[in-house]
């Protein structure tokens, strides 16, 4: 048997192992949104119905389908929803590596650009989740290998696999369609566009999507969060003033935000990091100084003028990375000085814009090549798809990654092999310790929830943010909601008002006094200071002056 085959099938399932433990992924609770799409696979399972929660958007089915089937075998475990969660995303990684080395990419260049995708902090702490970047990512992927192959090899069967792969895109995130576009515009662009290659890139996606459409409108019923999320949100957000300005903004800082992300793929010459001794290596990209150094002062004007990075905060923040969920959880949460300073992400706003000098001066070089061309054509339209919406997440930079990651890895130019590894280990250091950090500021959190369970309290009186309220009770209060309203006249956040809850969880040390402490779960992670991080948990004897605050 040969060795070098085995690996090139199986490296995915022995990096697992060690992701998880880096990540510190264990722990039976949901993270942020994650029990949105959980509580439709424990129906699936337990009921045997798919009822979608109102909190989702349609549809998610390739995910919930698989951690269903999973749940099947093992029983249904928040951790294995994030295992299967894993397995998607090392299968979108082996794609990617096998995507370039037919196109002749070195085994160093292409391990470069997979690890700086599984690297970036997004991807890295998404990947122990159960949202739908991650599957959706993959699924695009796959689309995208499957029509180079049919530019490669001119074959009619590779147009059709990829637009099924466009098709469970599109049933896993309603952007997916976009690939579609980009695929017709590449081969009208190439001058091979026919009928019938239309009809062999659109109808196999049309139909996926259409027979999923037609079961979620008229079979399972719109959700809350399509009526007043994805039509509502976008619909209001298109009509605002200023909504060319706004989408630009967006646009600019999801470029700014990747070019960070997208360091390591700079070719940085060793002299830089590594001293004048070593000779650099050759690069066939030198990006002109002058236009260089002008993208480089705007885009730092930029960053300034918007307040540094992050641009949309939510999964990635001077807090920590993932969303944070509880009384003050932003205001409170204990973290090193060195991550939360300003100095830091001043820092990071420097780098992203000379990131961005040098991928914006150089586009045209690394874009030399056809399959840099293909990619990027075929990526842009789902990249730009992430824009219209009400809310911009960070996360979804994750769709503008691609546009640098691709043409840098495919443009296949040498870089300095040393100097080029710095920025990839401090990306590595970020996203361990912060995903670390995550977990064990919710195992601390979710501990303390049930320990309040274990003393008699319900679900409903305890405070202890969106994610385990939507848990316990999400569903059960949105159905009886849709009892005497439609769901365009509910209110986001109307599920949660009831009576005001008897015990909270918070970290502020000072929000209550000792009298009123029930119980203490101490904390570790990377990211706390040395003084050991502490939740309080508290009684609502003081519950009348945290309301009058």
């Amino acid at each position: 048997m040969n060795l070098r085959k085995v690996l090139r099938f199986s490296w995915p399932a022995l990096f697992a192992p060690a992701l998880w433990f880096l990540a510190g992924a264990g722990g039976a609770f949901p993270l942020n949104d994650d029990w949105a799409y959980a509580s439709a696979v424990r129906r699936l399972v337990d009921e045997h119905r798919l009822r979608l929660s109102d909190w989702a958007t349609p549809f998610d089915l390739p995910p919930i389908f698989s951690a269903a089937l999973a749940s099947s075998v093992f029983g249904f475990h928040h951790e294995l929803l994030r295992l299967v969660t894993l397995a998607w995303g090392l299968a979108g990684l082996w794609l990617l590596d096998k995507w370039f080395r037919e196109e002749g990419v070195s085994v160093y260049d292409r391990g470069l650009g997979i690890a700086t995708l599984l690297f970036c902090p997004l991807y890295f702490v998404l990947l122990f989740s159960f949202h739908t970047e991650i599957p959706f990512l993959t699924l695009a992927f796959a689309a995208l290998y499957a029509f180079r192959r049919a530019d490669r090899e001119t074959s009619n069967q590779w147009e059709i696999v990829g637009s099924v792969f466009v098709g469970l895109a599109f049933l896993t995130r309603e952007t997916g369609i976009a690939l579609l576009l980009g695929q017709t515009l590449w081969t009208a662009l190439d001058r091979r566009l026919t009928p019938f290659r239309a009809i062999r890139i659109w109808l196999p996606a049309l139909l996926l999507g259409g027979c999923g459409m037609f079961w979620f409108l008229a079979v399972h019923g719109p959700t809350w969060a399509f009526v007043n999320y994805l039509w509502g949100g976008t619909a209001k957000h298109l009509s605002t003033h200023g909504i060319v300005s706004a989408t630009l903004l967006r646009a600019s800082g999801a470029i700014l935000t990747s070019a960070l992300f997208a360091l390591p793929l700079v070719p940085i010459p060793n002299t830089i990091i590594l001293g004048a001794g070593l000779r650099p290596a050759p690069t066939r990209i030198k990006p002109r100084l002058v236009p260089a150094l002008v993208i480089g002062g705007l885009s730092a004007l930029f960053i300034r003028w918007n307040g540094g990075l992050p641009f949309f905060g939510n999964t990635w923040h001077p807090g920590g990375l993932g969303t944070l969920t509880g009384i003050a959880a932003s205001e409170y949460k204990p973290i090193l000085g060195v991550w939360s300073s300003p100095l830091t992400w001043s820092l990071l706003g420097v780098a992203a814009a000379a990131g961005a000098a040098f991928f914006l001066t150089a586009w045209r070089k690394m874009t030399s090549l056809r399959p840099a061309r293909h990619a990027l054509v075929v990526w842009v339209p789902l990249a730009l798809a992430t824009l219209p919406g009400d809310q911009f997440f960070d996360r979804y930079i994750l769709m503008w990654l691609p546009l640098l990651l691709f043409p840098a890895v495919l443009g296949n130019f040498r870089r300095g092999r040393f100097a080029r590894l710095i920025p990839l280990i401090l990306l590595m250091v970020v996203s361990v310790a912060g995903t670390r950090d995550y977990f064990a500021w919710n195992r601390a959190k979710w501990s303390l929830g049930n320990k309040a369970l274990s003393m008699g309290y319900r679900p409903e009186e305890i405070a202890n943010g969106v994610d385990w309220a939507g848990w316990h009770y999400y569903d059960e209060r949105m159905a009886a909601l849709r009892q005497v309203k439609p769901l365009s006249a509910i209110g986001e956040m109307e599920w949660k008002q009831g009576p005001f809850p008897k015990v909270f969880i918070t970290f502020d040390p000072i929000l209550f006094p000792s009298s009123h402490l029930l119980a203490i779960e101490r904390f570790r992670s990377p990211l706390t200071p040395p003084s050991t991080a502490q939740f309080l948990f508290l009684s609502t004897a003081k519950a009348t002056s945290l309301r009058k605050r």
